[in-house]
Formats: C-alpha cells, sequence, structure tokens
C-alpha cells in the first residue's frame, strides 16, 4: 500500500526546503563541490536535500552562501526551515490560545509565548536572534550587563 500524500509530510517535513535547496545547488553545482565551498560535508548536504531532518541554521547559512543565493532564495530557505521544525514538532494543534486581549492569567501568556516559539520553528536558545535584548547578570557575578534601553520609536 503506498502512503498518502498526508503521511509523506509528516515523514518528510522538509521537503519544500529541501526541493529548494536542490533547485539552487543544481543550478551549477555539484553535491561534493557544494561541501567543499561551503566548508560542509557531504553527508550534510545529502541529508539536507533529502528533506528528513532540519540542516542546522550554520549549515543553512552555509549551503546558502556557497550556492550563491540571493536575498529572497535566502528568506524563503530560512522561512521553509521553520515551517518544517513546525510540522515536525506538530504542537500547534494542541495548544489553546486566547486572543492578546484576552490574555489575564499566567497560563494564558504562558500558551501565547508557547504559541510563538512554535510558529518560530522551536529555535534553540543558540540559535535564537533577539534584538534590543538585554541579560541579567550572573548569579552572584558582578552587575557589568548592560542596562535595558526601550527599543528607538519610528
Amino acid at each position: 500500500m503506498t502512503p498518502s500524500p498526508a503521511e509523506g509530510a509528516t515523514q518528510r517535513p522538509f521537503a519544500g526546503l529541501a526541493q529548494h535547496l536542490t533547485a539552487l545547488r543544481r543550478a551549477a553545482l555539484l553535491q561534493r563541490v557544494l561541501a567543499a565551498a561551503a566548508n560542509i560535508s557531504r553527508g550534510a548536504v545529502q541529508r539536507t536535500e533529502s528533506g528528513t531532518a532540519a540542516p542546522t541554521p550554520a549549515v543553512l547559512d552555509a549551503y546558502l552562501r556557497a550556492c550563491r543565493a540571493n536575498e529572497a532564495d535566502q528568506a524563503r530557505a530560512r522561512r521553509l526551515r521553520t515551517r518544517g521544525r513546525t510540522a515536525q514538532r506538530d504542537r500547534l494543534h494542541d495548544l489553546s490560545v486566547p486572543a492578546p486581549d484576552f490574555i489575564t492569567t499566567k497560563r494564558d501568556l504562558a500558551l501565547a509565548l508557547a504559541e510563538l516559539y512554535e510558529r518560530a520553528g522551536a529555535p534553540s536558545l543558540n540559535n535564537a536572534r533577539l534584538s534590543n535584548c538585554c541579560l541579567a547578570p550572573p548569579r552572584g557575578g558582578s552587575s557589568t550587563a548592560k542596562a535595558c534601553r526601550p527599543a528607538p520609536s519610528s
């Protein structure tokens, strides 16, 4: 019995990303040439193009640089990676999130934050890109952390 398209989507959550990246590479490079140019293993290139696993942000960036992808292609690849991570984790349907105007409890806020995290592709803290963020000083450490300043208004 052949798997249905829905089953294939859950087995290959990064199929769209794989197709996009393969098309970029095929325009000019072989897998081994791309791997050498990107300074990543050929196995990483093959895994990325298989669509079964997400490339790390570093591998994705190296891949895109080696393919000389333009900004639109880079943005599309990152968006497809995020969608794949969201599909792979498959947790959004379990969240019952209130509209922002109706967040009144800590639980509501936690649900809203969980939804945002899942929609962002559940990035690791190492890969999360935060702007205008400040860090509290480490426990027992010096208070040399930068003071928080509001973002400039436009």
